[in-house]
């Protein structure tokens, strides 16, 4: 199995936006950077079941845990399923403060991003 570590820069690759995208939706930005890691990496092969995905995220982070001798918390399912719901959005780079309805301001040198709506 990938170590947190691994699965976090693999995210950061595919996604050039994430570490912004991410770095204000919460301030325990290492639990909530390692639950996208996993959904990122693990969505597809698990068919989105939040809690088989939960079970992967829980064991990354005892064998973190046990590796650096420290006590990283593990979100809970609900927390979880929040991330969850966010993955496509995050993937898109629609901030999530738009999915939410919450208002932000902008940041000076991000881009926008429109969403093309059918008529």
């Amino acid at each position: 199995m990938e170590n947190l570590e691994d699965l976090l820069a693999r995210i950061c690759q595919r996604h050039p936006h994430f570490p912004r995208w991410v770095g204000t939706l919460s301030p325990n930005i290492f639990g909530v950077g390692y639950s996208f890691a996993v959904i990122d990496r693990w969505r597809r092969e698990l068919e989105g079941d939040v809690a088989a995905l939960h079970e992967k995220l829980r064991l990354a982070t005892l064998e973190y845990n046990l590796r650096k001798d420290c006590e990283m918390p593990v979100p809970t399912r609900d927390e979880f399923a929040g991330y969850m719901a966010l993955h496509l959005p995050m993937m898109l780079g629609i901030p999530w403060q738009r999915i939410r309805g919450d208002r932000r301001h902008p940041i000076p040198d991000e881009i926008p991003v429109r969403i093309k709506r059918s008529r």
